[in-house]
């Protein structure tokens, strides 16, 4: 409310008194005003409510994807570099006109896909950059060859769209050290997108790109009870060695594959320092031969696995792309039935189909 008292001083404005007509006037417009105001405070919270609900679909869809489509582990994710430290899944493409941009230039050229139909690229340009000076008298974007082979970055679905970034396993030009740089968008009727329609997404998916490769399992928890020791590989491309619950070594690490042998290099990324292991059969050792074996792969893997051991609600969650058939056994048991065709071996169990090709899974149903 206004006070009429004023406290007066040379050249203060006249103010009317306050009158009970004035007092009338201003509740009414306080109540005009409440009234005007509260269903504005009501809106945010059905608008949030109502994405909650409808978010959670997506994710399931998401979660999905990546089990058939393991997203490759860049080793700076946060910088423009190529560098991979954890490969995913190999796909291979399976009709020209998808346009890619080197890796300096910032982002991932789009293009975009109907089931059933050619690829093309939106209307507006999509990729800016400055190139380097040997390389700006070349094309910005260049087409990939039909059976290129390409690893997937990133994964993203709407409710008519699903989001696939793609990076070159190879350099498109052996002369230079570049990946290209694509992301492809798959149409679909509006709210098409969830997780009762997987199959058909999948189909989809895979008119354009093959699985070639899955990836070897890395990730994990790998024990070395003898020294008491802990080697933590995580998804995302970090690791941590803990000791005694104390981590005494922490950083990222990327996997390295030749035709001898298989290496992983555990950096740490403030003093530089990086120690070389070597991976088989599911078992780490240094190089002084001390051995960490990953939690589940041979023998009791002791209560601080056990402790740390994922806890997962169905067998749709517990097997994903990259298992071999024998892990798959070891968490399943035999199938009910084995089907074999088209290169591909199926495992059926009871409301659960399991695909692998080379003796991996690709694909959970």
């Amino acid at each position: 409310m206004f006070n009429s008292s004023w406290i007066a001083h040379e050249g203060a404005p006249t103010v009317a008194p306050y009158t009970p007509r004035m007092a009338v006037a201003e509740n009414t417009m306080m109540r005009i005003f409440q009234s005007l105001v509260r269903p504005a405070t009501v809106a945010p919270f059905i608008l949030i409510s109502y994405w909650t609900l409808a978010a959670q679909p997506s994710t399931d869809v998401i979660e999905q994807l990546k089990r058939q489509y393991v997203p490759t582990i860049l080793f700076d994710p946060v910088s423009n570099t190529s560098v991979v430290s954890v490969e995913g899944t190999v796909l291979t493409l399976r009709q020209g006109g998808v346009k890619a941009n080197p890796e300096f230039i910032p982002g991932y050229t789009p293009n975009i896909y109907a089931p059933g139909g050619p690829v093309s690229q939106p209307a507006s340009p999509a990729v800016r950059g400055r190139r380097p000076k040997q390389l700006r008298t070349g094309p910005s974007t260049e087409d990939l060859p039909t059976g290129t082979k390409v690893f997937v970055t990133a994964i993203g679905v709407t409710d008519d769209t699903v989001n696939l970034s793609l990076q070159t396993c190879a350099n498109l030009h052996p002369e230079l050290l570049v990946k290209h740089r694509a992301a492809v968008t798959f149409q679909f009727q509006a709210g098409f997108v969830n997780p009762s329609n997987l199959k058909q997404i999948l189909d989809a998916i895979d008119g354009l790109l093959a699985i070639t490769e899955q990836p070897v399992q890395i990730s994990g928890v790998y024990l070395n009870p003898a020294a008491s020791s802990t080697l933590l590989l995580d998804p995302d491309g970090s690791f941590a060695i803990k000791q005694s619950d104390q981590v005494v070594f922490s950083g990222r690490y990327a996997y390295k594959k030749n035709v001898t042998q298989s290496n992983v290099e555990l950096s740490n990324m403030e003093t530089g320092a990086t120690i070389t292991v070597t991976l088989h059969d599911g078992r780490i050792t240094d190089g002084e031969g001390r051995v960490w074996t990953r939690q589940g792969i041979g023998g009791d893997a002791g209560p601080a696995a056990q402790e740390s051991a994922p806890r997962q609600g169905g067998s749709s969650d517990i097997v994903h792309a990259g298992q071999t058939m024998d892990e798959v056994k070891a968490l399943l048991g035999q199938p009910d039935k084995a089907e074999g065709a088209n290169g591909q071996v199926i495992y059926v169990y009871t409301g659960l189909k399991v695909t692998f090709v080379n003796g991996k899974v690709i694909r959970v149903e």
